[in-house]
């Protein structure tokens, strides 16, 4: 039920963060200068953190498990993705949704921004959809005969580029999607590839700390600037 900040020099925990009631299931630091985090998870909460102070600035009530989370580069918008397959933006100063889109039948694991107003999020139905932020139709479903999402919080993410988009399935599989047409562009062989995220549109850690949430036994991280990639291959446009 908490979310802790590793400083990755000192290997040491920086910060921990507590007030979930819940499982925390989904980080995202806040663009800029790095000084806010939020977290959502199985309270049904999201929630906004001062990461000097490690309090709670504000609570977000979505009324529904938050499995993902993303935030644009100005930091103002957030967007969730909820178990009952919602897609949720929010409105920082109102502290309620100003649109929610009901993407998938079952659970919406992950959602990320992408660029040209998009984003992209995946789910337990093994599809992935591109969505256009501002009519909110669905640009593009993303499949593969074999992809399989089995984790609540299964990751995708877009390339730096935003020219594909990634993902790994249940099967060990490392699935490569054209962005532009939706077509399956590579599959690559891994073990294990259950989960792949990244954050502005890129893969790799590229800063000093990382963050992780806890459950009771599982956890998840989430780097402080451009996300954590998973294995079996990686995407360089």
């Amino acid at each position: 039920h908490t979310c802790k900040l590793w400083s990755l020099a000192s290997e040491r925990v920086h910060r921990t963060f507590v007030g979930h009631s819940g499982n925390v299931y989904a980080v995202k630091v806040v663009a800029g200068d790095g000084r806010a985090i939020l977290t959502g998870g199985a309270d049904r909460t999201i929630r906004l953190w001062d990461v000097g102070r490690a309090n709670c600035k504000q609570i977000l009530r979505s009324g529904s498990t938050c499995n993902g989370l993303d935030i644009g580069m100005d930091g103002h918008v957030p967007v969730s993705a909820h178990q009952d397959g919602g897609l949720r933006m929010w409105d920082l100063r109102a502290g309620n949704p100003s649109m929610i889109v009901r993407a998938f039948e079952t659970q919406a694991t992950s959602v990320q921004y992408g660029q040209n107003f998009t984003m992209l999020a995946n789910s337990r139905d093994n599809v992935l959809k591109i969505v256009d932020t501002r009519t909110f139709e669905t640009l593009h479903v993303l499949r593969q005969e074999d992809y399989r999402t089995f984790l609540n919080w299964s990751r995708a993410c877009f390339s730096p580029s935003n020219a594909y988009v990634a993902a790994g399935s249940a099967n060990g599989q490392f699935v490569i999607w054209d962005a532009l047409t939706g077509d399956v562009k590579a599959t690559l062989s891994a073990n294990a590839v259950p989960s792949l995220s990244g954050s502005g549109g890129g893969m790799g850690m590229r800063n000093n700390s990382s963050f992780s949430s806890h459950d009771g036994g599982r956890s998840s991280t989430s780097s402080s600037a451009n996300g954590v990639a998973g294995s079996g291959g990686g995407i360089t446009n």
